[in-house]
């Protein structure tokens, strides 16, 4: 689902946005518009629920920076990137919500119809590290592998954990971080 959800709203930033711009991944949680940090992805489950067992319920959520915060230093704001400034109107920034909805709908028909395959190639396509010749790909655990030959085994990037760290939320500001 957590996959899925963020392809949903990399496509419905993407409908809305002015031509040419770029909305990226940074492993696994972080959204990127045009190379800034606009903000990220969560994924929440029963705190009882081992990662072997199916939940009871999953809730997926996100942040976006829709504009500037008025309580941020104008130095330290320089550094972020809002909707607003980017090129949105504040009409798309409903209309992204709608988008998203649509969007996060088809993926889990896509899915049913032909499987986790092309949730995974899509979410791989916004993701920024990729070196090259490297092979990437999501396994089963829904874990990051890398690697760059078939002889030696991938190397793992944990999901669990890298949704743990939410590199992309500053605490003190509550917001997506600035720069």
């Amino acid at each position: 689902a957590f996959f899925a959800g963020m392809n949903a709203i990399g496509d419905a930033i993407a409908v809305h946005c002015p031509p040419e711009r770029e909305v990226q991944f940074t492993w696994p949680d972080t959204i990127l518009f045009d190379g800034g940090v606009l903000g990220g992805g969560r994924l929440g489950w029963p705190k009882d629920c081992r990662e072997d067992e199916v939940p009871d319920w999953l809730v997926f959520g996100v942040i976006l920076r829709a504009a500037d915060m008025a309580h941020v230093e104008e130095t330290v704001a320089a550094g972020g990137v809002a909707l607003l400034n980017e090129g949105f109107e504040m009409v798309e920034t409903e209309a992204i919500v709608g988008s998203f909805a649509r969007h996060f709908m088809a993926a889990f028909d896509r899915w049913n119809e032909r499987g986790f395959d092309p949730i995974a190639r899509d979410y791989l396509e916004r993701l920024t590290t990729h070196a090259a010749g490297q092979r990437r790909g999501i396994d089963v655990n829904g874990d990051l592998l890398l690697g760059t030959s078939a002889k030696n085994p991938p190397e793992r990037d944990s999901l669990l954990d890298g949704l743990a760290r939410v590199a992309w939320y500053d605490p003190e500001y509550r917001a997506p971080k600035l720069g």
